[in-house]
């Protein structure tokens, strides 16, 4: 086996009558702000800057922890935005399963890492539940409208309503209580979200409330987002089908025309969600699944696996910055894992946005920035290795590469794997590893992210 690497740096339900009655988003948004009442039962949010784990864990290096007390443990997050794996950590705590984690984390990304999580954009996650021997491949992309044209539909709202009706047992509008808190209340600038609007400052619609005056607010000050927080709280009222068969799609679509986009409601209520098993290559007594992409994307898997051909080691060749795409993986203590990447395929989507929802819209899918998932299963331990990166290229062969190090050729821990990433900016491999199983014997698990990146692991107790 030959490698080479860089070694250098239930859908729907119902919270409050205004956000299903409200006839404008204005008067909506202006009555999150005095009333404070969306999301008024979800735990107190507090925002660490720092790294921080529960004290069921203790860190390795700095950027990847490993599990001390398996017996409260109920399961970790890995996210490229702080504010966001803290709204998953907060979900596993209070009693949800992965599915529902992931959908929480999703939504809360939706507001601190618009310009990857946009509502406007699409995306992709893989499935294992503790009873499965195999992953699903659950697939959103943002698709190419009908008639054409650059505004793409969005496929996030539905892809994780999906998975919440199918997976988790919290209900929809708990998960999305967090980000309507964060859109409504306040987030804060993390380095992740100040990164990522300092390297789109060009940007003509700049995130609401992330600037003052043409400039970036500074580092740790609060943003609130109104008009977010008003359609965040529509879908939180109405489910999905509010986006897709609702007065929230009729004002997407007629805010898109005025952006030369040709996207209908027919192309909205049409869009569907797809699921099938992933692809799964066995090697070395390990089952490595990946999700299904292109011919290109999967012969990059293959050979990780069976060390067929070696992966190109020049990783910095690949990078191009942020790609507007990011990742996340969560797994729980009853050995369910969500790995996800979503993308507005380019930062920030195409730089328009809906200015009545305050969501940017995304370019048709590129699906290469959406196959840097993988999970591995062995017999008799379950599910004992997942990972994630977005970022396109670059993202695909450090995924498959730490992989390869970590799990097929067993010469470097997860924490020195991820090592050799370091540097890579917006395209971070966010993993876990359990080399004893995740139920078997959680206390082996390792999880993290890439030193130098902005994103956060943390464990839920």
């Amino acid at each position: 086996m030959l490698i080479l690497r860089s070694m250098t740096g239930k859908s729907g339900g119902s919270v409050t009558r205004f956000a299903r009655k409200s006839a404008t988003f204005v008067a909506l948004a202006a009555f999150l702000a005095v009333s404070g009442c969306a999301g008024k039962d979800w735990p107190g949010f507090t925002m660490r800057l720092e790294n921080a784990a529960g004290s069921a864990a203790k860190v390795i290096d700095g950027h990847v922890w490993q599990v001390r007390d398996a017996r409260r443990f109920t399961g970790f997050v890995i996210a490229d935005e702080p504010q966001a794996a803290e709204v998953g950590r907060d979900i596993l705590a209070s009693g949800g399963n992965a599915a529902d984690a992931a959908t929480g984390v999703y939504f809360a990304l939706a507001v601190t890492y618009p310009g990857a999580a946009g509502l406007g954009g699409g995306g992709s996650c893989l499935y294992a539940g503790s009873e499965d021997a195999s992953a699903l491949q659950i697939d959103f992309p943002a698709l190419k409208a009908k008639a054409g044209g650059t505004v793409a539909v969005p496929g996030n709202t539905k892809g994780f309503a999906w998975l919440n009706a199918h997976y988790g047992r919290t209900a929809w509008a708990q998960l999305l209580a967090p980000s309507v808190r964060l859109a409504e209340s306040g987030a804060v600038m993390s380095k992740a979200t100040t990164a990522q609007v300092a390297a789109n400052r060009s940007l003509r619609w700049p995130p609401e409330g992330m600037t003052s005056n043409g400039d970036i607010i500074a580092l740790g000050r609060t943003y609130r987002q109104p008009g977010m927080a008003a359609t965040l709280a529509r879908l939180q009222g109405s489910g999905a089908n509010g986006f897709y068969d609702g007065e929230l799609g009729r004002i997407f679509v007629e805010d898109a025309r005025r952006s030369d986009g040709t996207i209908t409601l027919d192309d909205l209520r049409n869009y569907e969600v797809t699921a099938g098993t992933a692809i799964q290559v066995e090697a070395d007594g390990v089952n490595v699944f990946t999700r299904n992409g292109s011919e290109a994307e999967n012969s990059v898997w293959k050979s990780s696996v069976d060390g067929s051909k070696p992966l190109d080691a020049d990783m910095n060749s690949l990078r191009s910055g942020d790609a507007g795409s990011t990742s996340f993986v969560v797994a729980d203590a009853e050995g369910r894992a969500v790995t996800c990447v979503v993308s507005m395929n380019g930062a920030f989507g195409f730089g328009d946005v809906s200015r009545t929802t305050g969501i940017y819209f995304s370019s048709t899918q590129d699906a290469t920035s959406l196959s840097n998932m993988v999970m591995v299963t062995t017999p008799g331990r379950g599910l004992i290795y997942a990972s994630a990166s977005g970022g396109g290229a670059s993202g695909l062969q450090k995924s498959a590469a730490t992989l390869s190090e970590v799990v097929l050729m067993k010469v470097a821990t997860l924490e020195a794997a991820l090592g050799h990433n370091q540097n890579s900016g917006f395209d971070p491999v966010n993993a876990f590893s359990c080399p004893g199983g995740l139920t078997k014997n959680a206390k082996t698990c390792r999880f993290g992210t890439e030193p130098g990146s902005n994103g956060h692991a943390l464990l839920a107790e």
